[in-house]
């Protein structure tokens, strides 16, 4: 990878989403309070900075595929992935706080090739600060607070249930997934990809995921929302996403199959976060 060209890419992007972006270093999400007993369950979720994907299986489930448009977001996945393999409880929650090279050296070997030349490259061409500068978008969580994994028995239980893991990965939108699909989920999680898109056909999109990629008595998290301060109820929750959302034709018919469910803030202590939850 030459360093001109992987600069040049984030560059152009800037703080815009696409195939070679920034990604996110942790969630900033409050997965704690809304992914949790997920047991025996298939899932579906974006990879993002790898935090959905560990959050499901520390919850239960066997079965966990991603998906992303950025390139880099699966490496990223990958790499928190074998920190908590290969690494004890303190050296791997040190090195997902941290990228810290000498606890990166701890389990390099262990890499998938693709995953260690990328992150080789990296650590190469610049140093950790410039790393958390080029690569990542700035957030302000409380990474221990909002992810399950960080409390020590929960770890224990990831790193067990990661050996057996279950993953397939799809480079693609959320628009194109369902080309690489062949079967149904539990649950979906679409993080707030709804931000992103145009309504309507947001809106209709979802309903032909619900009707054939998702099991009876299956869900799909649609929508996060962040610092609403809680709302009480799905046709406010729909048009705080986003104005584009003003004009979606039948609302309130699409709402009654929506719950609204409120959690603490990821973000500020004295506010809430809200999910919006399609029922099939």
């Amino acid at each position: 990878m030459e360093k001109s060209l992987f600069e040049k890419n984030l560059k152009m992007l800037g703080d815009n989403f696409g195939e070679y972006g920034k990604l996110y270093f942790c969630t900033n999400e409050n997965l704690k309070e809304y992914i949790t007993d997920l047991t025996n369950m298939r899932i579906l979720t974006v990879s993002s900075s790898g935090d959905h994907l560990l959050n499901c299986v520390c919850n239960g489930a066997t079965i966990v595929d991603t998906f992303d448009i950025n390139a880099y977001s699966p490496l990223y996945q990958s790499l928190k992935i074998n920190a908590i393999l290969y690494l004890d409880f303190e050296d791997a929650i040190n090195y997902i706080n941290t990228l810290d090279y000498n606890l990166y050296l701890k389990f390099r070997d262990m890499l998938p090739n693709n995953v260690r030349v990328f992150f080789d490259f990296l650590y190469t061409n610049y140093s950790v600060s410039q790393l958390f500068n080029i690569l990542f978008h700035t957030i302000d969580v409380k990474n221990n607070c909002i992810n399950s994994y960080f409390d020590f028995d929960t770890f224990m239980i990831l790193k067990e249930k990661l050996k057996q893991l279950l993953n397939n990965h799809y480079s693609t939108n959320i628009y194109n997934i369902t080309y690489f699909l062949d079967c149904c989920y539990d649950k979906i999680f679409l993080s707030n990809i709804s931000q992103y898109c145009d309504g309507e056909s947001f809106i209709n999109y979802l309903k032909y995921l619900s009707d054939f990629y998702v099991n009876d008595e299956g869900e799909i998290y649609f929508a996060y929302l962040y610092n609403t301060g809680g709302i009480h109820t799905p046709l406010e929750g729909l048009l705080q996403i986003n104005k584009k959302y003003n004009n979606v034709r039948n609302l309130k018919n699409f709402s009654r199959r929506v719950e609204v469910i409120n959690i603490n803030s990821a973000e500020l202590d004295d506010s809430m976060d809200s999910v919006l939850v399609l029922h099939k």
